[in-house]
C-alpha cells in the first residue's frame, strides 16, 4: 500500500533485504518486522489532513485502515466528521475498514479532550468494532445519515454501546436501526432514522419522475398550535450546506405541511431537508440532510425457500415458483434460471438436472440422482442483473421408509 502512495527509496537502498530483492522497504523488501508500531494500517501524524488523506489512498485503488496513533499525551484529538470529508462525492459509499479498538479507543491528552466519530454520511466498515476498551478512554460516535458495518453479529455489542449512551443517533433527535445477515450478508449494520422520519428514506433508490417528499411534524411548544415548515430541496449537496441562496432551492415556505411532490430526472442524487418552526416564525430549528438517489433500482429475486425431497420410482419433477420484483424504468425484466451445483459435477455418470423452461419466472425442474442441487434465479431489467438461489436436497426413494425406520 505505501509503496505506491510513501515509498522509502533512501530507507531501501541501506537494507540488505531490499537490495537483495529489488523491493521497496514499503513494498515487502525487508525480510523483519520494524520494532515500532505497524502493520495494515495508515498513521496520521497530527500534521496530517484525513481528508486529503482518504482521497489520497481512495485514488490509488487501497482499501484503508485507519488508526488514530498519538506519539505523546500532549496530541490534539481530532474529531472525524465522514460527511463533510466526502460530501462532494455523496453519491458513492466509500467504505474504509476502520479498526476501532485503535481508532477509537483513543489516548487521552491531559486536557481531557476525546475523540468523537460522526457519521453523517457514507459508509464506515470496521473489522472489529470496540469501545471503551482503556480505563480513560471517552470515544463516543453519533450515526446519522450515515451507515455503520461490522462483521459477523455484533448486535448485542451495539445495542450495549447504545444502552451506555456511547452511540447516540442524529444528536439525540434520532432512533438505531440494526441488524444483522438483513441488510448486509455475513454483517452487523447500524443505521439511525430521524424523528422526522423522512420518506423517501435516507440513501435509497427512488424510481425517477415524480417522488413525494413527506414528513412527520413534531409537537409544538404550544398544544395545539400549528407547526410550520420550510423544505429545501436541490441536486447539489453544496447548495444546502452552504446556504448561500435558501430562496432558489426552497420548496415549501413556512407552511403546515407533511408533503411536497417534486420532479426527479433519472441518474441524479437529491438531497433535502426540513426546517421546522415549533415556537417562534422567525426561529426555525434546522433539520438534517437527507438523500436519495432517483435511478432504476436492480431487480429483487427471491427463488424460493430451500426443500427436501426424494426420488419417486428414481425420479422426481417439482416446481419452481420465484418472485421477482422491479420498477419497470427501462424495459420488463427477464428471467434465467440456471443448475449452479448438483451430483453430476462429481460423477458425470449420474444424470443432470432438467429446467422445462429456463427463462420462465414459473416453470419445473426434474432430478434424477440423489444429492444436493442448487439452482439460481437471475432477473436482468436491461441495465442491473440480480439474483438468488435455492438448494434441493433430494433423497433417495426409500427415504421415507428410512426416517420413519420401517
Amino acid at each position: 500500500m505505501w509503496a505506491k502512495i510513501l515509498p522509502s527509496p533512501f530507507l531501501s537502498i541501506i537494507i540488505d533485504d531490499c537490495i537483495k530483492n529489488g523491493r521497496d522497504y514499503n513494498d515487502g523488501g525487508a525480510r523483519y518486522n520494524s520494532s515500532y508500531i505497524q502493520g495494515d494500517c495508515a498513521f496520521l501524524e497530527e500534521d496530517v489532513d484525513l481528508a486529503t488523506f482518504l482521497e489520497a489512498m481512495k485514488k490509488a485503488g487501497q482499501s484503508v485502515t485507519i488508526k488514530e496513533y498519538h506519539s505523546n499525551k500532549d496530541s490534539k484529538i481530532r474529531k472525524y466528521d465522514s460527511f463533510n470529508t466526502w460530501r462532494d462525492k455523496f453519491d458513492e459509499d466509500f467504505h474504509y475498514n476502520v479498526a476501532l479498538d485503535e481508532l477509537d479507543f483513543i489516548e487521552l491528552s491531559d486536557d481531557g479532550k476525546f475523540y468523537e466519530v460522526n457519521l453523517k454520511g457514507g459508509t464506515i466498515s470496521a473489522n472489529i468494532f470496540l469501545m471503551r476498551e482503556k480505563d480513560d478512554a471517552v470515544g463516543t460516535m453519533d450515526v446519522g445519515g450515515g451507515m455503520l458495518t461490522i462483521d459477523g453479529d455484533e448486535t448485542s455489542l451495539v445495542q450495549g454501546y447504545i444502552d451506555n449512551g456511547w452511540i447516540t443517533f442524529y444528536d439525540g433527535d434520532g432512533t438505531p436501526h440494526f441488524d444483522y445477515d438483513v441488510t448486509n450478508p455475513g454483517l452487523t449494520t447500524l443505521t439511525a432514522v430521524h424523528m422526522l422520519n423522512p420518506d423517501p428514506a435516507n440513501r435509497v433508490i427512488v424510481t425517477p419522475g415524480a417522488v413525494e417528499l413527506s414528513w412527520t411534524l413534531p409537537d409544538p411548544c404550544v398544544p395545539g398550535q400549528p407547526v410550520s415548515v420550510d423544505v429545501y430541496f436541490a441536486d447539489d449537496y453544496d447548495a444546502l450546506w452552504n446556504f448561500t441562496d435558501p430562496e432558489a432551492i426552497k420548496v415549501v415556505s413556512n407552511q403546515n405541511a407533511t408533503s411536497v411532490v417534486l420532479q426527479t430526472q433519472t441518474k441524479t442524487r437529491y438531497f433535502w431537508a426540513v426546517d421546522t418552526y415549533i415556537g417562534s416564525d422567525n426561529d426555525p430549528i434546522l433539520g438534517p440532510i437527507f438523500s436519495f438517489l432517483a435511478d432504476n433500482a436492480p431487480p429483487s429475486v427471491n427463488a424460493s425457500p430451500d426443500i427436501s425431497t426424494f426420488l419417486q420410482d428414481g425420479i422426481r419433477t417439482g416446481p419452481l415458483s420465484g418472485i421477482v420484483t422491479d420498477d419497470g424504468v427501462i424495459q420488463p425484466y427477464t428471467v434465467t434460471w440456471s443448475v449452479v451445483e448438483q451430483p453430476s459435477d462429481a460423477d458425470s455418470a449420474l444424470p443432470g438436472a432438467v429446467i422445462a423452461d429456463p427463462t420462465a419466472l414459473q416453470t419445473t425442474v426434474t432430478v434424477s440422482a440423489e444429492g444436493t442441487y442448487v439452482l439460481q434465479l437471475e432477473a436482468n431489467d436491461g441495465e442491473y442483473t440480480s439474483s438468488d438461489t435455492m438448494t434441493i436436497n433430494v433423497h433417495p426413494d426409500d427415504w421415507t421408509n428410512r426416517a420413519s425406520g420401517l
